[in-house]
């Protein structure tokens, strides 16, 4: 009941704001939080069938994307300690999805990378996010969901430069991410 009550409320002010007397800011202030929460919510019920935490398909994700990386460099992308990547990884290396090793030039540097049975993983979860997702855009065309991609770039670009990161790594990660 409460779900129908914020989408009743979320098209009535969309109705306000072709009729001008909101801005579409407004409506995305209320709405993002709420998607946010739902999708992490669904993907934490996702996830639960292949027996992985969010924190974790989040550095396998780095990992399918990036290629191999320094502790520290997952650690910079998920806004985590070295402490909290370390113990992800742990968690993952025990179930073989991920495999640390030293760098030969400097054994200081520890780096981590996909095993198969990991890229295999993210491949089957992005599989069933995508279905997933087509399934909720049932009923969109093509051209609004065209557009619909185009602004969510325009925003990843937006905070990303917020954030400090060049607008280019998003593009990127859309593009190697749509490949």
């Amino acid at each position: 009941m409460l779900i129908f009550l914020r989408l009743k409320y979320l098209a009535r002010e969309r109705f306000r704001v072709l009729k001008e007397e909101i801005s579409p800011a407004t409506i995305l202030d209320d709405a993002l939080p709420e998607i946010i929460r739902f999708a992490r919510l669904v993907e934490t019920r996702r996830l639960g069938r292949f027996g992985i935490s969010l924190q974790q398909l989040f550095a396998i994700s780095i990992l399918a994307i990036q290629g191999d990386c320094m502790m520290k460099e997952i650690g910079q992308e998920l806004d985590l300690s070295l402490g909290a990547v370390t113990g992800i990884i742990d968690k993952l290396e025990e179930k073989g999805l991920v495999r640390r090793y030293t760098v030969r030039s400097d054994r200081r540097i520890v780096k981590a990378k996909l095993t198969e049975k990991g890229k295999k993983l993210f491949n089957e979860i992005r599989k069933d996010r995508i279905e997933t997702l087509e399934e909720a855009m049932h009923g969109i065309s093509k051209g609004e969901a065209r557009v619909f991609v185009d602004v969510l770039v325009k925003l990843l670009q937006f905070y990303e430069k917020v954030v400090g990161d060049s607008s280019e790594k998003v593009v990127v990660r859309a593009t190697k991410e749509g490949a």
